[in-house]
């Protein structure tokens, strides 16, 4: 539950860094298996063949997917609050102006 509502005060310097690096990390490694990715996308079989190793693009694929969802999981919690203030702020701001609310 903290890391849904994403408790704001819990969150350190350090780990907007780690998020960070991590995300670029991610991205990077997208980025240089680009074109093997792409091959892969339209047809497996035809990247196997062509040399690409097809088995450990799909495990990291996985491992990067799962990395990416970890790192979601704050930056959503911390959205899913600002929204939820957001509402009841705005709710109780403007019930006065419209009642009819």
């Amino acid at each position: 539950q903290k890391y849904l509502w994403a408790e704001m005060t819990h969150l350190r310097e350090g780990e907007v860094w780690l998020s960070v690096g991590l995300s670029a990390a991610v991205l990077a490694v997208l980025a240089a298996l680009y074109w093997d990715l792409f091959a892969m996308t339209f047809d497996e079989e035809y990247a196997a063949v062509s040399g690409i190793r097809t088995e450990a693009i799909n495990t990291l694929l996985a491992l990067l997917t799962a990395v990416t969802v970890v790192l979601s999981i704050k930056v959503v919690g911390v959205m899913l609050f600002l929204a939820v203030a957001g509402d009841l702020w705005s709710g109780r701001l403007l019930q006065p102006l419209f009642p009819q609310l």
